[in-house]
């Protein structure tokens, strides 16, 4: 059961990427006020994507 359980994964729904719209994946339950109280987010893929369009030029 708990081999099951490791593979679910919960996202905010309400906390989306600023780049691509992507849901927030919570990892541990203390994400969720944190993540709540940040007025944006950017996920890792668009983390990259910024900084290397920002080198590219």
């Amino acid at each position: 059961m708990f081999e099951t359980i490791a593979q679910c994964y919960a996202y905010l729904d309400d906390v989306v990427c600023e780049y691509c719209g992507y849901s927030y994946q919570i990892e541990v339950p203390a994400d969720i006020p944190y993540m709540h109280a940040k007025d944006s987010w950017l996920c890792e893929h668009a983390l990259w994507r910024t900084n290397k369009e920002k080198n590219e030029h």
